[in-house]
Order: C-alpha cells, then sequence, then structure tokens
C-alpha cells in the first residue's frame, strides 16, 4: 500500500485550474490516480499496509459481470432436439384455364378426369455447424483466496458469466457471417447507389459526379437514397423474380420485410438529413436494425464505411490448382431482405459436467451446433455506395 499527500497538488495546480488560470497548469496525476498493477507484477511491499506490518485487506472484490448482448434477433427461427435436417419448400404460381362453364357447346365433351399434379421447389440444408466451450472450477484451491464462500461464489458466477458472454460474441459471429453469405448471393444485384445517383443526377456536360465520401454527408444525395429503399420495399410485396435467384416468382408481405443498416450510415441519414426534414414521418423508411460492421471492425474507434461495409468471400476452387471464387462487395450500407432469406435454426444446445476425483475440480462443456442457412429464392437486395 501507499499513500499520498495531495495537499500541495491541489493548491498549487488543481484548484487553479479548477478556477480558471491564463494558462492551463500542467499536472502529474500518478500519485493521484491509480491504473492499477497486473497480478504477476505485483511486489510484496505493495500489498503489506501502511505500517508494514500486515497485509493490506481487500475491500472491493468488483468482478465485470455485464453480458454480451450483441445479436440480430431477426435471424433464429427455432429450436429443436430431434431431427437434424432442415427443409424449406415453395412453388411458383400455378398455371390458369379459360372458364368454359358459360360458354358450353352441344356434344362437347368436358374434361374433369385428368389429373393436375403440382410443382414443388424444394431446399434441403444439410449443413450444421457449431462449436464447444470448456472450463473448470476447482471446489478447493481457490478457498485460500477468499474470505468467506459468498466471495468465492462470486467468482464461480462470473466464470459462468465470461462463458456466457463468449458464447454470445461468437454466435454474433456466425450471425454476422450468414448476413454476409445472404448478401454474397444476391452480389450481382446490388443496387449501386452512388453510380446510380450520378447516372439521373450528374451524368450531363460539365456535371461533378458525387464521390461516396461526399454521399455520406450530402443530404441531397441521403434523401434520394432513403426514397430508394422505400421504393424497394414497396416492391417487394409485389410476386416476381426480380429479386431473388430468379429461379421462382415469389413475395414478400410486408410485416415479413427486414432490414439491416450499417451503423454509419443510418447514423449519417440522422444527422445530415433527417434532422432538416419538417415532416420526418415522411422520409421514414421504417423500423430496421443497425450493424456497426458486417464483417470488419477495423482498427479505428472512429467508422469508416469502406472497412466497415466490405465483405470479401473467397470460396476454394472444387477443381485441384484452380482459383478461388471472390466475391467482393464495398461499402454495404444496407440490405432489405424478406425474413425467411436466412436464418438460425439451433439443436440441442447444453452444457454437461464431470468431476475430476483426483484433482477435486468439475470440467463443464458448452456445445453449440446450430444450422445457418441462406434462401435464395427469397427476396433480398442488397444497397452500397459504390
Amino acid at each position: 500500500m501507499e499513500y499520498s499527500q495531495v495537499a500541495t497538488l491541489l493548491n498549487e495546480t488543481e484548484i487553479p485550474n479548477l478556477l480558471g488560470e491564463d494558462v492551463t497548469i500542467a499536472d502529474d496525476l500518478n500519485n493521484i490516480v491509480d491504473v492499477g498493477v497486473a497480478m504477476e507484477n505485483l511486489t510484496a511491499d505493495q500489498i503489506k499496509d501502511y505500517t508494514g506490518s500486515f497485509v493490506a485487506g481487500i475491500v472491493r472484490l468488483w468482478l465485470d459481470e455485464r453480458v454480451f448482448s450483441k445479436t440480430i434477433n431477426n435471424l433464429y427461427r427455432d429450436y429443436y432436439e430431434f431431427g437434424a435436417i432442415v427443409q424449406r419448400v415453395k412453388s411458383g404460381l400455378m398455371e390458369v384455364t379459360d372458364d368454359v362453364s358459360t360458354n358450353l357447346e352441344n356434344g362437347t365433351v368436358y374434361q374433369q378426369d385428368k389429373f393436375i399434379g403440382f410443382n414443388f421447389d424444394n431446399k434441403v440444408y444439410t449443413k450444421q455447424a457449431g462449436f464447444e466451450l470448456d472450463w473448470s472450477i476447482p471446489n478447493n484451491m481457490w478457498k485460500v483466496a477468499f474470505s468467506s464462500p459468498m466471495e468465492l461464489m462470486k467468482l464461480i458466477a462470473y466464470i459462468g458469466n465470461r462463458a456466457e458472454a463468449t458464447v454470445r460474441a461468437n454466435i454474433f459471429a456466425l450471425q454476422l457471417a450468414t448476413v454476409r453469405k445472404m448478401a454474397v448471393s444476391h452480389a450481382a444485384s446490388r443496387i449501386k447507389l452512388v453510380s446510380l445517383y450520378n447516372s439521373i443526377f450528374n451524368a450531363g456536360e460539365g456535371d461533378t459526379p458525387i464521390t461516396a465520401a461526399e454521399a455520406e454527408t450530402d443530404a441531397s444525395f441521403l434523401r434520394w437514397a432513403c426514397e430508394q429503399i422505400v421504393l424497394v420495399k414497396k416492391a417487394l410485396t409485389d410476386i416476381s423474380a426480380k429479386a431473388n435467384d430468379g429461379t421462382i416468382t415469389t413475395y414478400t408481405p410486408a410485416e415479413d420485410i427486414d432490414v439491416i443498416m450499417l451503423s454509419k450510415f443510418a447514423t449519417d441519414i440522422k444527422f445530415n438529413m433527417t434532422s432538416d426534414v419538417y415532416n420526418k414521418e415522411l422520409v421514414d423508411i421504417g423500423n430496421y436494425e443497425e450493424l456497426n460492421f458486417f464483417q470488419n471492425s477495423g482498427t479505428s474507434i472512429m467508422p469508416d464505411i469502406a472497412v466497415s461495409g466490405e465483405i470479401l468471400e473467397s470460396v476454394p476452387s472444387a477443381v485441384e490448382g484452380g482459383d478461388p471464387t471472390v466475391t467482393h462487395i464495398e461499402k454495404c450500407v444496407a440490405i432489405i431482405y424478406d425474413k425467411y432469406a436466412a436464418g438460425i435454426t439451433t439443436h440441442g444446445e447444453k452444457v454437461t459436467a464431470h468431476y475430476n476425483a483426483k484433482g477435486d475440480f468439475t470440467n463443464y462443456f458448452r456445445r453449440c451446433p446450430a444450422t445457418y442457412y441462406v434462401d435464395s429464392r427469397e427476396n433480398t437486395v442488397v444497397f452500397t455506395l459504390e
């Protein structure tokens, strides 16, 4: 333990700065604010009391028990313990015929015994993905570090909390991967907002095309981009094969349309466009879920759409020595999709335990299997600032 007298520092630096000075007085806070010492670097003197006669008591054991809560709730479909394969059945429109009942002709035979089959479009998802998290809790070893059973139970509860945070972080990473796969499946038909905007408004002689960086703060562009998102949401309620893989006609009821927005882009809209709009409800794109990034959070705390909006997939070639199939989506800012275009079905997640009598500790094993799937037959539209 170390006790610092700070009266001189307060009188000569902190209080004058507090009351106001012509020039800021530099201070040294090392003797006031403790930044902590790693346990392995502690010396014996640092844990003695002021007199050096006793070991100083711990007055507060603080454990960081905050739970990691990031998740994409819209992806979850169901949970089950039995079975393993997910099957999704769709079909296109049926063929209609003429109604002959209003124009019957004498002597004509009207066919009614012909079997009329139905065409199904089935997809089966046979892949499961999962991981396991293991940890140990000793029964006797940790007792020497605590003065009461309650403190020890707090540590054990904290380890359970960290296990939960670890599982949630890894599942969130798999959720992001599912969203990216959905985007990659529709990469070829993505809407490149900046290019489209320039082709409409800046295609004349002498016009200066807007750049992606400028678009982020340009109120006119952001208002137009919001309009395109709203229009596409409305278009998905019509039956067509324009916004899926083209294999079958489909439609998405308004209540089944989900939207994911990149946080940087959503914030750009709020601060640079919506804040100046009087009738905000007229430009409201509706409910959406925000993601800070799709694949890479980057190295800077400040968000950059070029980094956070990048999606890059590389699939190895099925032919030995062949080139991988690379899909690169730059500056992805929004994805509108049918709620059934991507999903997660969890299977029998559970924790098992095993006691080791020799070492007097218990091992815990948490298994997290699931089916992560994308159905390209459902509507999905990707928006970028390309």
